[in-house]
């Protein structure tokens, strides 16, 4: 069967409820956050979240599981984008390598009057724009832009690995998650839709003189 999604306005009084529970889950999901990086265990977090904050524990839990996925993520984006420096430093070398053998073998078999129809020649290079330069200026000036591009992905993989991790989550109090669990009732604690279209959504303490239970 397949899953169709449909967009639908929401009652005013959950936008407006969405709108403050934003903001109380962006102040604790950033604390969270800074904890975690200041070395703190996870189960000493939830218990200072939830005092600090006044959450429940599974509305804390779907909090730790956002962070986490944003940490995790962020680390594997850093060592992808680590593994395409390397390898694009990598084909620098190789392109260097190959290019310097050619202008190294051409000269030698200049010296000795032996020209090969596989070497680079003083000829004009017939690709070149407007001709003017001849195939070894091209090979030694491809050498040295290929020298300058593989310092500038050295610098850059050299600060990456150097920098702290930067964690990209919204900070602004305009998204939230709602996490549940297939051992919950209806598959969450938080939020449920039930078969008449009705939402209902567990009021954090914080809210409650507000928004009721």
């Amino acid at each position: 069967m397949s899953l169709k999604t449909f967009t639908t306005l929401a009652p005013a009084e959950l936008i407006e409820y969405s709108a403050a529970y934003g903001k109380v889950y962006s102040a604790a999901r950033q604390d969270f956050l800074s904890r975690l990086f200041s070395g703190e265990k996870e189960d000493d977090i939830v218990k200072v979240i939830r005092a600090t904050h006044s959450l429940n524990k599974r509305q804390v839990n779907a909090i730790k599981i956002e962070v986490k996925g944003a940490i995790s993520s962020a680390r594997e984006c850093r060592e992808r984008h680590i593994k395409i420096l390397k390898g694009q430093i990598e084909s620098c070398k190789k392109y260097i390598k190959s290019q310097s053998k050619r202008v190294k073998d051409y000269r030698q078999a200049k010296r000795a009057k032996k020209f090969k129809q596989s070497c680079i020649k003083d000829a004009c290079n017939l690709s070149a724009k407007n001709r003017q330069t001849t195939q070894m200026q091209d090979a030694l000036f491809g050498i040295h832009q290929k020298k300058r591009r593989r310092a500038l992905l050295e610098a850059k993989l050299e600060s990456i690995k150097n920098q702290p991790l930067n964690i990209n989550i919204s900070d602004n109090g305009t998204a939230f998650l709602l996490v549940g669990s297939k051992g919950e009732t209806a598959g969450n604690q938080i939020c449920q839709l039930d078969a008449s279209g009705h939402i209902k959504v567990r009021v954090p303490a914080v809210l409650e003189d507000r928004f009721g239970e």
